[in-house]
């Protein structure tokens, strides 16, 4: 696992531990941001680091991108994850991301080609996953990837933003 510091908190009241370099800064740190916005139902979490890489063929946890809610209420409501990363596939490699919702809901639409056959660099990415039908209650939403045929597939600087009720 890769070195970094991190921000957590809620509504602009986070928590620093270790430090963020300055903005403008020409060395940054590794860094994990996570919060929530002053809107209800809105948290996120993004981190800064390179280098994570995965040769496997199942799926695994993508370093530092779960998020953990509450919703109050009676009712089911509609839930999107919208996942972002610079990521790299080369050599004719692909990778997979998928969002899961408390380790058995897959996010429709389900598993998305999110790289694939990348030249020299690597690329951003985004993609939506909803979940239509979420009971009221604490929630957490991870997103996950592999390399669909065993060859090394990278995922670099990401952020992962759940919107719900």
């Amino acid at each position: 696992m890769l070195a970094g510091t991190a921000v957590a908190g809620h509504a602009g009241r986070g928590t620093v531990r270790g430090g963020l370099a300055p903005s403008g800064s020409n060395s940054k740190p590794g860094t994990v941001v996570t919060g929530s916005c002053p809107t209800p139902g809105t948290h996120f979490v993004a981190a800064d680091d390179t280098g994570n890489s995965t040769i496997s063929t199942t799926y695994v946890d993508v370093p530092d991108m779960t998020v953990t809610f509450t919703a109050g209420g009676t009712r089911s409501f509609c839930a999107t994850a919208t996942f972002s990363a610079f990521t790299f596939a080369p050599g004719g490699a692909l990778l997979d991301v998928q969002a899961l919702m408390d380790g058995t809901v897959v996010g429709a639409p389900g598993e998305q080609q999110f790289s694939g056959d990348d030249g020299v660099w690597a690329v951003s990415h985004a993609f939506t996953f909803v979940f239509p039908s979420v009971a009221p209650g604490a929630h957490t939403i991870k997103i996950q990837y592999r390399s669909f045929d065993g060859k090394t597939v990278f995922m670099h600087r990401r952020s992962l933003v759940v919107f719900h009720h």
